[in-house]
């Protein structure tokens, strides 16, 4: 079984992202769905 982990961030120019991870231990799973949350990003 897989964790999903939604994440939402607020970059400095106060524009919202949202990224998703999917992984079998939600610890890294959080953490994909940071990474993903910035990439999405232009700003941080």
């Amino acid at each position: 079984a897989a964790a999903a982990a939604y994440v939402e961030i607020e970059a400095a120019d106060r524009s919202v992202h949202w990224g998703v991870g999917l992984h079998p231990n939600i610890v890294t799973a959080s953490f994909h769905a940071l990474l993903s949350a910035i990439n999405r990003s232009e700003t941080i």
